[in-house]
């Protein structure tokens, strides 16, 4: 039982450092979404920032190159018209 209560206790005290850390990590897909989203509503926004978690610097760097394309799409639409 006493067992029971000392990771009761462990888990309560881990618990608010567990959610700052997720928090902290999250924040920065947030931002990439954020800006991915800014983008659908104006081609003209800057580019996804490539900086952060390896991972994210590949998604961020993933997304720009299609931003690329995207926009080089729209102007050779653009151009034909």
């Amino acid at each position: 039982m006493i067992a029971w209560i000392e990771t009761g206790i462990v888990l309560l005290a881990v618990s608010p450092f567990v959610w700052w850390a997720v928090r902290l990590s999250t924040r920065q897909i947030d931002r990439m979404l954020g800006t991915i989203e800014h983008f659908g509503r104006n081609p003209d926004s800057p580019p996804v920032p490539e900086s952060g978690p390896e991972e994210l610097q590949k998604a961020a760097r993933a997304v720009n190159a299609m931003r690329e394309r995207i926009l080089h799409h729209i102007e050779e639409r653009t151009q034909i018209l």
